[in-house]
């Protein structure tokens, strides 16, 4: 608010003569259709925002007061930055709250910046708008909401209030990890889907996500490198003499420390009693490898991006898994099918489709490899438990249970409507 208006020579920003159509209509149009956002008019000062108010200081100037239009000129000019912002961080974002907002802490999109560049335009509403993300997803929802809040209401069709409170919090949880890149992987995890969105072409692989009980975190950050054979493969005799007897007493030892036994061709063997007994017999034609993260096998590649919660992208030896509907089964790592394939295609991006050969060779060979990348890619993992296929809602249900939390946030209620949805 300080900055818009000290940058505007603190003259009104709407407050002054117009046409019909001139930009505190127009603003005061787009305050009506923010059910079309799944956002809320109480957040917009409606009781003091009235068309009547701003036609007598418009008609009639003289017989308003000049604090009173000051008043209602600030308001409104609060509603629309306030507007800009949710639509573009999120109302409740975790990482964005209004504070560093305002602080521009770390932040790439300023609304007062934006809407001061915009007021000489004929359409402002497009302006605000343009404050969305711009993500295909995003805009699929909005378009769905659109129909729902816009055409279906003004038709007086009945409104399915449970579908519009899904799609508005998801809405949310996408402007949360609004980044604007163009090229980026996205992990879903109620939709245990992973999308690695190139240039020109958009790939889907499966995941493997964490236990409700050790939930993946969603996040936004960049994969910098890979690791080929990123285990240490646990010598023979400490295998034999130490390893097995203490599996053997407690078969959950080999998961609490992050072990996983093998075959001589690399397949995985369950730790079941009856597995390790059968190992103890001929522990030499049996391995074990030991991973650094927070599953118990990394597999033959890890991608690797900063974050707090110490978890990764990875490869895994238990592929029988992605053959699963539901896959919430890690301690919060990521496991993704054909992790070869990706790994090749962020090589390609990075302009270093040669290596791909060699990163192949390391796969087989078992030779620890590090594969930086000069172009850092931005991995993105959230948490939709709905998108727009075809122009109608796909449910994927709400395996973590966040959905009523967050409903019960934006709309203050604690009688969810969503969580119906899913059959």
């Amino acid at each position: 608010m300080a900055r818009l208006y000290a940058a505007n020579n603190f003259n009104a920003v709407w407050i002054k003569p117009q046409r019909d159509k001139g930009p505190a209509w127009q603003a005061l149009l787009m305050i009506d259709c923010v059910l079309q956002f799944g956002l809320s008019h109480a957040d917009y000062h409606p009781d003091e925002l009235t068309y009547t108010q701003m036609h007598a200081m418009l008609d009639t100037p003289g017989k308003v007061s000049i604090p009173l239009q000051a008043r209602y000129d600030i308001l409104l000019t609060d509603a629309i930055l306030n507007l800009m912002n949710n639509l573009h961080y999120g109302k409740l974002n975790p990482e964005f709250p209004a504070s560093r907002i305002d602080a521009l802490t770390g932040t790439k999109f300023q609304a007062d910046a934006a809407l001061l560049a915009g007021m000489g335009q004929k359409d402002l509403l497009s302006v605000i708008a343009a404050a969305q993300p711009a993500d295909k997803l995003y805009r699929a929802m909005q378009w769905r909401m659109h129909m729902l809040e816009g055409q279906l209401q003004g038709d007086c069709y009945e409104i399915p209030e449970a579908e519009v409170r899904k799609l508005a919090i998801n809405m949310e949880r996408l402007r949360w990890s609004n980044t604007g890149d163009s090229v980026y992987i996205q992990v879903n995890i109620p939709s245990y889907t992973l999308i690695y969105r190139a240039p020109d072409s958009l790939y889907r692989f499966k995941v493997v996500v964490g236990k409700p009980e050790t939930p993946t975190p969603t996040l936004v950050s960049a994969i910098t490198y890979m690791t080929t054979a990123p285990e240490w493969k646990v010598p023979a005799k400490i295998f034999a003499r130490e390893l097995l007897p203490k599996a053997k007493k407690d078969t959950a030892f080999l998961e609490n420390n992050h072990l996983a036994i093998y075959d001589l061709k690399g397949n995985f063997v369950q730790p079941t009693a009856a597995n390790l007994a059968l190992v103890s017999k001929t522990p030499a034609i049996y391995f074990a490898r030991q991973s650094a993260g927070c599953d118990n096998a990394l597999g033959l590649l890890v991608f690797r991006f900063a974050n707090a919660y110490d978890i990764y992208l990875h490869d895994t030896p238990e592929q029988a898994l992605f053959k699963r509907k539901e896959r919430a089964f890690s301690h919060g790592c990521i496991r993704v099918e054909q992790a070869e394939k990706l790994g090749s295609l962020l090589l390609s991006y990075d302009g270093a489709k040669a290596r791909t050969g060699l990163l192949h060779r390391d796969i087989t060979t078992y030779t620890k490899q590090n594969f930086v990348l000069k172009k850092p890619v931005t991995i993105k993992i959230t948490y939709l438990t709905c998108m727009i296929k075809d122009g109608e809602l796909q449910d994927f249900g709400d395996p973590y249970q966040l959905d009523h939390s967050l409903e019960m946030a934006m709309y203050g209620t604690d009688l969810p409507l969503s969580t119906s949805l899913k059959k």
